[in-house]
């Protein structure tokens, strides 16, 4: 166990002792909290994360969520939120995490959203030169075998 010398509690707790001597088991928490007291904190911390992860959410939601949908809105912030876990100061780097998540889904429906039109486009052009290649063999096909005769 870690312990340290503590002679100003401990000369206020137990005044027959020397308190240069005296000895108490060290609180593993600061300033001498207790473990329920942290607990009771960091329930309440979380709950303010969440508030401000559902806040940022619904804020994304409204001006993104016509072109990605709420749910990828949702899956977007749930990242930025696992990222910003990862920090000192989850609360404050979460509102720009998840704006960047966003803004980068958007983009990139953006592009697949090109790509598919594009794709499109270039099936019908295929498609229309091949029924016309299809009609001139056909024209050609039903030529054959007869005199073509030039005029000059």
């Amino acid at each position: 166990m870690n312990y340290q010398l503590d002679p100003v509690s401990t000369r206020n707790l137990n005044h027959t002792h020397n308190a240069e001597h005296s000895v108490r088991e060290a609180s593993p928490y600061p300033c001498g909290a207790t473990e329920s007291g942290f607990r009771r904190f960091s329930a309440a911390c979380l709950q303010k994360l969440h508030d401000i992860k559902e806040r940022v959410a619904s804020e994304l939601a409204s001006e993104f969520g016509r072109v990605l949908g709420r749910d990828a809105v949702r899956q977007a912030v749930a990242e930025a939120d696992s990222l910003a876990a990862l920090t000192p100061f989850p609360a404050l780097f979460l509102p720009t995490l998840a704006e960047e998540k966003v803004r980068a889904a958007s983009d990139w429906h953006a592009r697949q959203s090109l790509i598919l039109e594009r794709s499109r486009i270039l099936a019908a052009v295929a498609e229309e030169r091949t029924r016309a290649a299809g009609e001139r063999r056909a024209r050609g096909a039903g030529n054959r075998g007869r005199s073509v005769v030039f005029a000059a």
